[in-house]
């Protein structure tokens, strides 16, 4: 028997932080995934079949376009498809795109289930934007998943009905995340940070960086790597040329998974120092960064936002600090550096952790639970 089939919308599939999206679409056994797109990126990093886009319908529904009926030729088209698919759920991933799929939910009596993930809860302009349609939306849509507590907490701020709310932890790939034990080299006197992240204010990187050039004068061999790129990145190569920290601090701009993935075998402590930006966009939940690292054994470094302290026990796969306190981050770089006895011990919990409550192939399992709480043959048949 064919199993039922989840439409998962995103308008842009997929950027390439949102592996917590992939690996939702590639874990589900008992329902069947689709996804439907405005625009399709990076479909090497994340394979996928079928991919619809939706931004304008194909032949022969494209003529009805043509005599000026471009909306009524996407309903038509999209109404043929979900019967062909035997789609029977909607899930939208992030709010606005939540709104966005109001019409279809409208339209066909599915069940519509939408996930926010962080800046659409938080970013002072959108949600300003969004306010009425964020209304409507939490009116006429079915469910609402959050990562966190605290993200469940906003969502009533905004006026989302607690009965309406799960909570749904992110997953991650275990299988490709090999756990390794930190130890001191050999030989080697060298103590590696690794950041990854874009350079947007909410990830902190700025902190992470004040925080190196005050603690390499106690820990000699102090590196830290970098990942990603974006917005602030002159800023941050003024930082860096102005504290003399050529030596100790490289940039690697953007690297696929395969490279970040080496390079947290090679390092002693992943930092992520987040914080809430001017605008308020935040992390909402938290960086899966910090799954992933913690599911390799390595040690992490963060700070006490948003949905971080469930997912980093502080003082046992890591050390949480106060938000924009480089001076805390310092001395915990500097504890861990002397303390190596530690690392094996924080990378076994942190293992652990992600293996009893982020194991992707466990919450794909969870959320087909919530599905099939919401399951029901539709009027499209």
């Amino acid at each position: 028997m064919t199993p039922p089939c989840v439409a998962h919308f995103r308008s842009s599939y997929l950027g390439l932080s949102e592996t917590f999206i992939y690996e939702i679409l590639t874990r589900l056994r008992r329902f069947r995934a689709i996804v439907l797109a405005r625009h399709i990126l990076n479909r090497d990093a994340f394979p996928f079949e079928p991919i619809y886009r939706i931004d304008v319908a194909p032949f022969p529904y494209s003529l009805l376009g043509r005599l000026g009926l471009p909306e009524f030729a996407l309903e038509r088209y999209l109404m043929r498809l979900f019967r062909s698919e035997r789609v029977r759920l909607l899930h939208a991933h992030f709010g606005p795109d939540g709104v966005t799929m109001l019409g279809i939910r409208k339209k066909t009596s599915l069940p519509l289930v939408t996930t926010f993930y962080g800046y659409d809860v938080s970013r002072h302009s959108l949600i300003q934007t969004m306010a009425d349609a964020y209304n409507r939306l939490f009116q006429e849509g079915d469910l609402f998943l959050v990562e966190g507590n605290c993200m469940k907490t906003r969502l009533i701020g905004l006026g989302c009905p607690p009965q309406k709310i799960r909570v749904q932890h992110i997953g991650v790939n275990l299988e490709r995340l090999e756990y390794q034990e930190r130890h001191i080299q050999s030989g080697s006197d060298v103590f590696h940070l690794l950041f990854c992240g874009r350079f947007v204010e909410k990830k902190g990187l700025i902190y992470a960086l004040q925080a190196v050039n005050e603690a390499r004068n106690e820990v000699h061999g102090l590196k830290l790597r970098i990942i990603g790129d974006g917005e602030e990145k002159a800023s941050i190569q003024r930082f860096i040329a102005e504290n003399g920290l050529d030596n100790c601090v490289t940039l690697l701009g953007y690297q696929p998974h395969e490279v970040f993935f080496r390079e947290m075998q090679r390092a002693h402590l992943l930092i992520q120092p987040s914080v809430t930006a001017a605008d308020g966009d935040t992390e909402g939940g938290a960086p899966t960064v910090l799954l992933e690292a913690q599911a390799c054994g390595l040690p992490v470094l963060s700070t006490h936002h948003a949905d971080i302290p469930e997912i980093v026990k502080d003082g046992e796969s890591g050390f949480l600090t106060p938000e924009r306190d480089s001076h805390a981050l310092a001395e915990k770089i500097v504890y861990l550096a002397k303390h190596p006895e530690k690392w094996a011990e924080m990378g076994r919990r942190g293992r652990m952790h992600v293996e009893r409550h982020h194991h992707s192939v466990v919450q794909a399992g969870k959320l087909e639970d919530i599905y099939s709480t919401l399951f029901h043959y539709s009027n499209c048949d």
